[in-house]
């Protein structure tokens, strides 16, 4: 695809880039889970938390993928151990996640507890969000993106690291060297947890 460049993120693209993750995982079997609806205010939260949760930290490395110049994706990637949320940055998640109906927050947590204890204690890089926007998906966008990553982890000796909620994004991982550790069901949904050893 000669139209399509991967890129670091620019804190510019913080809001197009935190649309485009949320269009994406709108229709995931995990957030549908957690959410319970496919709606307009369901896309806003995922939107919100990904930019809260991901894309503002400084300590994330974010690539997007651009589309004749507009980001078509976005893949997430933080160094071990800060992967998991401080007690300062849960802090500042909190209105937001006060503001959410009980029943979204109760089961939010609960999925990112069940992935915490899945969490490897050695170093790696923590994967996710990885997401393209669902009209272009299926068209190499996601594989370039992915890619760039392992570029970047295997430039550092280091190995890799991610959690999945879609079957086929098991064989998708497997092409890259990621291999299944763990699987658990998470909110009635099946949760795969892939480790890819350093290159």
């Amino acid at each position: 695809m000669n139209n399509l460049t991967v890129e670091r993120f620019q804190p510019s693209d913080t809001l197009a880039a935190a649309a485009v993750l949320s269009h994406a995982f709108l229709t995931q079997p995990n957030a549908i889970a957690v959410w319970g609806r496919q709606d307009e205010d369901a896309r806003r939260g995922i939107e919100t938390v990904f930019r809260i949760a991901k894309l503002e930290r400084p300590i994330s490395t974010v690539l997007v993928a651009r589309r004749d110049g507009q980001i078509a994706g976005a893949l997430n990637m933080t160094e071990w151990p800060r992967c998991q949320l401080s007690p300062l940055e849960k802090l500042r998640l909190l209105p937001l996640m006060l503001r959410l109906p009980w029943g979204v927050m109760s089961r939010s947590f609960q999925l990112q507890s069940a992935w915490g204890k899945h969490d490897p204690q050695q170093r790696h890089w923590h994967l996710g969000p990885l997401g393209v926007l669902p009209q272009l998906q299926r068209l190499g966008i996601g594989s370039r993106m992915l890619e760039k990553c392992c570029e970047i982890v295997d430039q550092k000796k280091d190995a890799a690291y991610l959690e999945t909620d879609r079957p086929e994004n098991v064989p998708f991982y497997e092409r890259f060297g990621f291999a299944v550790t763990a699987e658990e069901q998470i909110l009635g949904v099946r949760n795969w947890f892939m480790w890819r050893s350093p290159h």
